[in-house]
């Protein structure tokens, strides 16, 4: 697989350019309209890397031949990965760069997304701040309606913590089952961290039901 080189050292001169220049070739159209993101990117079937951080994942995906729809507040990361894109001549990927959880509630029609990724999400690990967490039932409802019939939203943290609460939400939602995964989950920064820190990497994958 092609190794993509880490772009982390980017002025902020050069970010601006790259969100001038570059990010609007992939950028999710701005507007309010209703979305079927399989006919944004030419694709009956359609992969969201929520929170794609530096851009592995995606970079990953789109070489593996995935469509996908990245997105994330992170600026450095939707820079790198428009950058990379750019240059590899992609055009499978939609980017949108801010809060996701309006696009996945509001702009996306229901029942047309594939495969739904949240890799290694903010653990938040103070007690105080678990309420912060991605993964609540609410969250889960927004992923059930995006999902095709047979879609899955696939999870991955190496906080035991993080790990011990989804499995808690999970235990008292219907609305997705829990099954073996079978999705080739690429590597991150942080899946590597998590590794050579010695953290047993958990990875939860429901099905619509």
């Amino acid at each position: 697989m092609k190794t993509f080189h880490a772009r982390r050292g980017r002025t902020t001169t050069t970010r601006v350019h790259i969100l001038e220049n570059v990010f609007p070739k992939f950028e999710l159209p701005a507007d309010e309209e209703v979305l079927d993101i399989r006919e944004v990117l030419n694709s009956p079937e359609v992969v969201v890397d929520f929170g794609c951080g530096m851009g592995d994942a995606t970079l990953a995906l789109l070489e593996q031949g995935h469509s996908v729809l990245a997105l994330d507040v992170h600026t450095p990361g939707i820079c790198r990965i428009a950058e990379i894109a750019d240059g590899s001549g992609f055009t499978n990927l939609a980017l949108f760069h801010g809060d996701g959880i309006p696009v996945v509630q509001n702009r996306l029609v229901p029942s047309s997304v594939k495969t739904f990724l949240v890799l290694f999400p903010d653990p938040w690990p103070k007690a105080k701040h678990n309420k912060r967490r991605l993964i609540q039932p609410h969250f889960l409802d927004i992923v059930r309606d995006l999902l095709t019939i047979d879609g899955e939203l696939v999870i991955a943290t190496d906080d035991a913590s993080y790990a011990e609460h989804i499995e808690e939400v999970f235990s008292s939602y219907t609305g997705l089952q829990l099954v073996p995964n079978t999705f080739q989950i690429p590597e991150t920064g942080f899946h590597r961290r998590g590794l050579s820190l010695g953290n047993a990497v958990a990875i939860f994958s429901l099905r619509k039901n």
